[in-house]
């Protein structure tokens, strides 16, 4: 039997092994774990998250079920819920989805009530932005939900740069500036986080329909696009900040095999140049949407870039990783959430060659 101290030892060096890209060594130590010590949720957890990087996700999704039985965590509960939304068992996997996003994600706020899907008939709904950029485009889906329109108004909390971009856009009253500080929450009935608003509204993979476009845009320029060639975004890196294993970036020199694709590239990621595109002033994100408004096809990996096309329902090829998140659900090339993308599926844990293969392979065939 391992001691205590040694189990714990195998268990950071997992970790360690995970963020590394050292999955079979992940594995074997948390198999050795997990054989002498069953009773331990964390090493049941981390074993499924092992699972999930190498495309096990029916693996995991046990693993994380046998993790949350033995200990009702923030972090099980939220695991859990996941590997349920991207099996498509959504109905099932929203409680967990709540349970592991509260106090992690969003809190409550004092002298405001936290709407739990009761009437909204003649109140004041504050809906709190919750992730990133792409979050906020991909859930406003739910603003024109039924239960919400019932309220006297809305108002949603919102980065200060989609300001000009949104107005007009969304079924709200108000777009509030998130760096504009302090809220006047006595103005509100009630306050909901925004991924809260999928689970509030009932969604399932059956009722939630593609959009067509949600976002209209008037082009402005992209100054002498080729008139002879496909004019094509591409946007390779995501926010990943606080991952110490970026998962859904790829690096440039991974990218090298696009050069020789027969198309007119525009880069659409603000932070970092190519030499083989064009590098627009990407800033807000009006000007990126009046930039993509232009293009006759966009490539993203998972980010914001890849949803505000497909708002804007223009043709998106979205790359994802081989351990895509929940969203993506599994084994399919379209997606619930817009008509206009593509999703190209990558196949190695450790590089995008195989998912750049297949994005050349598709673009060879746009002449």
């Amino acid at each position: 039997m391992i001691a205590l101290e040694k189990w714990q030892e195998l268990s950071n060096q997992a970790v360690e092994h995970r963020q590394a890209g050292r999955f079979r060594e992940a594995h074997a130590c948390l198999s050795r774990c997990v054989l002498e010590h069953p009773e331990v949720a964390e090493v049941c957890h981390n074993l499924g998250m092992v699972y999930e990087d190498v495309g096990n996700f029916e693996t995991g999704l046990a693993c994380f079920k046998v993790a949350y039985d033995m200990h009702h965590s923030r972090e099980s509960s939220l695991a859990l819920g996941q590997a349920l939304l991207r099996q498509g068992r959504w109905q099932e996997a929203w409680p967990y989805w709540e349970n592991g996003r509260f106090n992690y994600s969003w809190r409550e706020t004092p002298g405001i009530k936290t709407w739990a899907g009761e009437s909204l008939q003649g109140k004041r709904l504050l809906i709190v932005r919750e992730g990133g950029y792409g979050d906020a485009f991909l859930y406003s889906r739910w603003f024109d939900h039924p239960k919400l329109l019932e309220s006297e108004s809305m108002s949603f909390v919102v980065w200060k740069s989609m300001i000009s971009l949104l107005e007009g856009q969304l079924m709200v009253d108000e777009l509030i500036p998130v760096e504009d500080g302090i809220i006047t929450f006595s103005d509100f009935d009630y306050m909901v986080p925004l991924m809260s608003l999928p689970t509030l509204c009932g969604a399932t993979v059956e009722n939630t329909e593609p959009i067509k476009s949600s976002i209209a845009v008037w082009p402005s320029g992209v100054k002498e696009l080729s008139k002879t060639k496909p004019n094509v975004g591409i946007c390779w890196r995501a926010e990943e900040s606080g991952a110490v294993r970026k998962t859904r970036s790829i690096e440039p020199s991974e990218l090298a095999p696009l050069q020789e694709c027969d198309v007119n590239w525009i880069s659409l990621y603000p932070d970092e140049k190519l030499d083989w595109a064009e590098n627009p002033n990407l800033f807000p994100w009006k000007r990126t949407a009046e930039i993509i408004r232009e293009l006759d096809l966009v490539i993203s990996v998972d980010t914001a870039v890849a949803h505000l096309a497909g708002c804007m329902g223009i043709p998106v090829w979205t790359i994802l990783p081989l351990n895509s998140e929940w969203k993506w659900l599994l084994d399919r090339e379209d997606t619930v959430w817009y008509k206009s993308m593509r999703l190209f599926r990558n196949t190695d844990p450790l590089s995008f060659k195989p998912a750049i293969e297949k994005v050349c392979e598709a673009l060879r065939g746009l002449h």
